[in-house]
């Protein structure tokens, strides 16, 4: 496992004798990215969900078995290239095998990788029902005056002397071929234009111990590799050749110099993994013969998985009818209009059931209703939880059945106030932290606290080069419920900190909002370079670790467009570039509390914040008016005496540190007295 970005992955043919492996999907992939601007974009939204996706489910989700239909267009010249029936099934059944984790070989796999070997859960099938919906075997035939063909997608194309796409949305394209220069075989990653989704495979590789088949290639993993870049799988090595920078994007490969070949025996080492187990050469995705790959790893599924969750690049297939031969049904099938949902949120069911049901019978484990006849039911889930779905559909003496596992996500949802100091347990109850390249995230800093009010925030070391230049790190709030408590001068306040390496450093920091539970975000806070620097002195030399004095208060995110949204979720989101530390501390929300016994109160506003709460030594308050006022400032204990007090003057914003070290554990109310105006706050003393 190696970094490096995404878009800048590097241009690498993957030639070699005829007698190792050869796959030029990464010139298909810097091809596309060169001349079709759409690709770009769409790999990089792809590889968000992705990210976003691994760090929901970080073992990949609780669902039923993926059905992938796969139409095979065997392109041929001469009778030998005109593979057999028997071949092709071959090669399916190879694929069940291999992405089923029955393969009999995993027992070839070292004990310190066995707990990483994954069952995909995904299963192949030659189409039954072509795309008019009529009966077919999934084996296309087309006869040509073509030699051979190269990377260049004319075997794709029905005018060029190859066979057109099936559509990507409902099956997996292979295109079994004669392939020059070499090449075992190449695929498109998702993303890439419809017309030309799918794989193209050698015909002598293409099979398991069947017809044609040659060695070393002949136990069909030519497919199985390539079905991964189809799948978003990166090769194991990054395709940096042999600088251990490069990355597949997946936590548990290990590092890797370079593409491996033949059947090495274990273990074996290289300049990137220099001690046992060394390298993971056995991974489908590396380049070894046939016998000497036989395994996906955890983390390669939770990518693959991400293909089918909303928004991903195969997410459309688990609809397809293509595995379903037309007549004798009816077949249950359904979608809903969103899976990842807020508590109290409302989902859409839509019956997509073929050969037209009778009677319909939901179950909904969690929902409101938890059962319905409806055709397209409106099911209300109001408790946090994962949940499957069940559709019965029958017609006359025909019953179907069809069940996806963990199909429902709800977040549950917290209430106001919001006052994180990052004190103790990292992340924060209720948080959490996307890493997306596994390297410098956003962690815990003990040693530095917002303005020297305490002893701990949150930050993000982008002086340590392991964090790739260009990469974003995320750390999440809570889902809030802002339909109580928001006020229209309520703000997002919090404390940043931040110098620069060299006067060029660009790392950025930006606040992002989602209003549905994470499906979309919203930028509406960022500073970057010279302008987020609190620091005025460079750090060239150094982690930048700040003084009580390098502390900033940004109080100007106005929360009084969101109010009565019942689910709004903050991301602090890190752009690294190779500069320095960013610190986070006192992330509030203040919302409108309660007055406290015998303190005379009106809580209209959110002009008040005490930071960090819970406290331990000292905590500040910090006052943000609109105006000018003779402000008193005092300290209450439980039973509502007043422990301390202290004349601010007058002023209109200010911040004032109160030292709670020789007041015993507990909650205390702070009053802020403006003018003929009080404000009231709990803190709570550790």
């Amino acid at each position: 496992m190696k970094k490096i970005l995404l878009g800048a992955l590097s241009l690498l043919t993957c030639c070699g004798a005829s007698a190792q492996r050869t796959c030029n999907t990464m010139n298909v992939h810097q091809r596309l990215l060169q001349s079709d601007p759409q690709y770009a974009a769409q790999r990089a939204a792809l590889e968000q969900q992705s990210q976003a996706y691994s760090a929901q489910y970080l073992h990949g989700a609780q669902r039923s078995v993926i059905t992938i239909p796969v139409v095979v267009h065997v392109i041929y010249r001469n009778a030998a290239g005109n593979i057999s029936d028997a071949q092709v099934q071959s090669q399916i059944a190879r694929l069940n095998l291999d992405y089923h984790k029955l393969n009999a070989d995993t027992a070839h796999v070292p004990a310190a990788w066995s707990p990483l070997i994954a069952d995909c859960n995904i299963q192949f099938c030659l189409a039954q029902r072509d795309p008019a919906g009529l009966p077919t075997n999934g084996i296309v035939r087309r006869q040509t005056t073509v030699t051979s063909w190269l990377d260049d997608d004319k075997v794709k194309y029905t005018a060029q002397g190859g066979d057109d796409a099936w559509p990507a949305s409902s099956y997996l394209n292979i295109w079994v071929c004669d392939l020059g220069q070499s090449l075992l075989g190449y695929s498109q990653f998702p993303g890439g234009p419809a017309a030309t989704d799918g794989c193209v495979i050698l015909n002598t590789a293409f099979g398991d111990h069947t017809g044609t088949v040659q060695a070393p290639f002949n136990i069909g993993r030519t497919v199985t590799h390539e079905v991964g870049h189809w799948l978003n799988l990166y090769h194991t090595w990054g395709d940096d050749n042999g600088a251990c920078t490069g990355s597949d994007l997946v936590a548990d490969t290990p590092n890797e110099a370079d593409a491996t070949y033949g059947a090495p025996t274990f273990p074996l080492t290289d300049n990137c993994s220099g001690t046992s187990p060394g390298v993971m050469f056995m991974n489908y995705m590396d380049y070894c013969d046939d016998t000497a790959l036989y395994m996906f790893t955890v983390g390669q599924n939770v990518r693959i998985q991400a293909n089918f969750g909303v928004g991903g690049g195969h997410a459309a297939i688990l609809n397809s009818l293509g595995c379903v031969a037309p007549g004798g049904g009816p077949y249950a099938n359904f979608t809903a209009d969103k899976l990842n949902i807020c508590a109290g949120d409302v989902v859409q069911f839509t019956d997509m059931s073929i050969d037209t049901p009778t009677i319909y019978q939901w179950t909904f484990p969690g929902g409101t209703p938890s059962t319905s006849t409806d055709v397209n039911p409106l099911v209300t889930y109001n408790t946090p939880g994962t949940y499957d779905v069940t559709l019965t559909v029958t017609k006359d003496t025909r019953r179907n059945t069809k069940t996806i596992s963990g199909y429902i996500s709800v977040k549950g949802t917290s209430a106001l106030p919001l006052a994180e100091g990052f004190e103790g347990t990292f992340p924060p109850a209720g948080w959490s932290v996307t890493n997306p390249d596994n390297q410098t995230g956003w962690a815990q800093k003990s040693t530095a606290g917002g303005f020297g009010q305490s002893t701990s925030s949150a930050y993000l070391d982008n002086y340590t080069q392991t964090n790739i230049r260009g990469q974003y790190d995320y750390i999440y709030t809570p889902v809030l419920d802002f339909t109580q408590g928001i006020t229209a001068d309520s703000k997002l306040k919090f404390d940043y900190a931040y110098a620069q390496k060299r006067s060029t450093s660009k790392d950025s920091l930006f606040v992002q909002y989602s209003a549905d539970c994470g499906a979309t975000w919203t930028t509406i806070w960022k500073n970057g370079s010279a302008g987020l620097a609190t620091a005025h002195a460079l750090y060239g030399n150094s982690v930048f670790v700040p003084t009580d004095t390098n502390w900033v208060r940004d109080s100007t995110i106005s929360l009084a467009s969101m109010n009565g949204l019942a689910g709004v979720q903050f991301a602090f989101v890190n752009l690294s570039n190779h500069g320095n530390a960013i610190y986070l501390d006192n992330v509030n929300i203040d919302a409108v509390v309660q007055p406290h016994t015998g303190v005379a109160t009106i809580a209209d506003a959110a002009k008040v914040s005490v930071v960090p709460n819970p406290a331990k030594d000292k905590c500040a308050v910090f006052i943000d008016l609109q105006e000018q006022e003779a402000v008193s400032l005092s300290l209450y204990n439980v039973i509502g005496q007043q422990v301390w007090v202290h004349d601010m003057g007058i002023v209109s914003s200010t911040s004032q540190t109160i030292d709670l070290s020789a007041y015993p554990a507990g909650v205390y109310t702070v009053r802020v007295q403006a003018g003929e105006k009080s404000y009231t706050r709990k803190v709570v003393k550790e």
